[in-house]
């Protein structure tokens, strides 16, 4: 139904959105995944059904990270909407970092509860 609503008339898609409870058009273009988009992954970030295939240690779901330059977190005392933004989200910046004579690289990384990275919660650092 979410795929035939793609050429449905306004008025139809309209009904599916009230329907499914999921408040506006914009939302229900969302629901839709090409067939070749479609991995645990990008289930887990749309409906939250976990993806198997990351590590089980997270506690959380990693998304940006396409490098797989973060490998492992360990984030305590977060809450909801008070060092996160009103979705649970929180946002980083990772800057990797190589001092002259030296071959190993010491990344650091900030974490912001703002999408926009401008209020920063945490920081670290790795080798």
């Amino acid at each position: 139904e979410i795929r035939l609503a793609r050429t449905a008339t306004e008025e139809e898609r309209q009904a599916l959105v009230e329907r499914l409870g999921i408040g506006c058009l914009d939302a229900l273009d969302e629901l839709f995944l090409a067939p070749e988009t479609i991995s645990e992954r990008s289930l887990e970030k749309l409906f939250g059904l976990v993806d198997t295939t990351r590590d089980p240690l997270y506690d959380g779901v990693k998304s940006g990270d396409e490098d797989g330059r973060i490998t492992r977190w360990s984030l305590t005392g977060v809450e909801w909407n008070k060092n996160t933004d009103v979705t649970g989200n929180i946002y980083g910046r990772l800057r990797p970092r190589k001092s002259p004579g030296e071959t190993t690289i010491q990344y650091s990384i900030t974490l912001y509860r703002d999408r926009n990275r401008t209020d920063p919660v945490a920081w670290g650092e790795a080798w």
